[in-house]
């Protein structure tokens, strides 16, 4: 079942790549003033001191302002969330990066690439019977991003990305989060 996933995300990500060239171009960037955009994915993550990393769904929220067509200020959230199945109950793990950032495109081209430094924080969550339990570290974390926009209206626009998040903790050391995932972004 996590193998059709996977494989299913990677389809979506090669199909859109495949078919928005075609419709790119019918719509020149127009970057200016306010942008909001969101992103669904999936990724692994660890923990520095644990080795294996896991499988999850990831997300990611962006909030700014074009200060110019290339150049955009933005918050970002991005965040990688799974469920373990375990005899004691359901145990949720996430990490979220919470970051002021960058993204730039290189002039005549669809490309970008984000950068962005904040806080990080890796909670854990216990739902057992009726009870919940959670606990979560906060402490530096940052962002990168690349990626391809493809605009497909003068407002909105496609964009497949790979995405890398860090947070280091006080107990758990560090924990970080790598995904491919297809954001949303409007530009008003």
């Amino acid at each position: 079942m996590r193998r059709h996933r996977g494989r299913n995300l990677i389809l979506a990500c090669v199909l859109t790549l495949a078919a928005a060239p075609a419709l790119a171009g019918t719509h020149p960037p127009d970057r200016k003033g306010f942008m909001i955009g969101f992103g669904l994915g999936g990724g692994s993550a660890a923990l520095k001191d644990g080795g294996d990393r896991e499988g999850g769904v990831t997300g990611n929220l962006r909030i700014g302002y074009a200060l110019r067509p290339d150049l955009v200020l933005h918050y970002e959230g991005a965040a990688w969330m799974k469920t373990f199945n375990q005899p004691i109950g359901d145990v949720t793990w996430s990490f979220s990066t919470n970051a002021v950032a960058l993204t730039y495109y290189p002039p005549a081209t669809g490309l970008f690439v984000r950068s962005g430094i904040g806080f990080g924080t890796a909670r854990i969550q216990l739902k057992t019977g009726g009870v919940t339990v959670s606990d979560d570290e906060t402490g530096f974390g940052f962002l990168m991003a690349a990626g391809w926009e493809f605009r497909l209206t003068q407002k909105f626009a496609l964009a497949p990305q790979m995405e890398y998040a860090y947070q280091t903790l006080d107990l758990l050391e560090s924990s970080n989060f790598f995904d491919f995932g297809l954001g949303f972004n409007w530009y008003w």
